[in-house]
């Protein structure tokens, strides 16, 4: 059996992917929508995609790609601790740029602020992309947030570590099979509005549920 999961290698969600499925085939891929689409297209058995942070909410590049789906579901989730590392290549003359996810810049805004106020901030796919990127295009005036296994495994300098405290990211497991209810379930919900949307659009789609006693 086959497991999709953001890559490339040593990102947080490849640690997920091991954690989950550790003797089955793994396969990284990028962007997040490949990986979901490689479930709903049954090109692999299960996927392994970021779901949330605690910090900086859902992660809407999931969330979009799953709504495009109609085969594929959240099968179970996983939250892990995230320690985002700041590194540079050996030979790095200065800081003038980091690489990192957006979901990892906003995570670590509050130290880039404080430590690098006028640097320039580049998103990519994955924080191990950001990584790779630096290291197979030797961009010597630019650093990276990532794991420190991500960084180490290019050779990186860690110049700094954990630079955003306490941080988690929960994870969804995706497959093709419904799970049976357990009654400990947790359900995402996803609408649109037949009118236009104007003001207590999300009221009058979720009012009922208080209604009904249901939160």
């Amino acid at each position: 059996m086959k497991v999709a999961y953001l890559g490339p290698v040593k990102t947080y969600t490849e640690k997920v992917a091991i954690e989950t499925f550790p003797d089955l085939e793994l396969i990284p891929m990028q962007p997040i929508i490949k990986v979901v689409k490689a479930v709903e297209n049954k090109e692999v058995d299960f996927g392994i995609v970021p779901l949330e942070n605690f910090y900086e909410g859902e992660v809407r590049e999931t969330l979009d790609a799953l709504t495009e789906c109609k085969n594929t579901f959240i099968i179970k989730d996983k939250a892990i601790q995230i320690i985002h590392c700041l590194g540079v290549p050996k030979d790095n003359k200065k800081i003038e740029k980091i690489y990192s996810k957006d979901q990892a810049l906003g995570q670590c805004g509050k130290y880039i602020y404080e430590n690098y106020p006028n640097i320039i901030t580049i998103a990519t796919s994955s924080t191990s992309e950001a990584v790779e990127k630096i290291a197979k295009e030797k961009l010597l005036d630019s650093a990276a947030i990532a794991s420190e296994e991500a960084l180490k495994n290019y050779g990186f300098k860690i110049i700094a570590k954990d630079l955003c405290k306490n941080n988690k990211t929960r994870f969804a497991v995706l497959g093709r099979e419904k799970n049976k209810p357990s009654g400990k379930d947790k359900t995402f919900l996803v609408f649109h509005p037949i009118e236009k949307d104007k003001p207590g659009t999300s009221h009058g789609s979720l009012g009922f549920f208080p209604i009904l006693g249901l939160i």
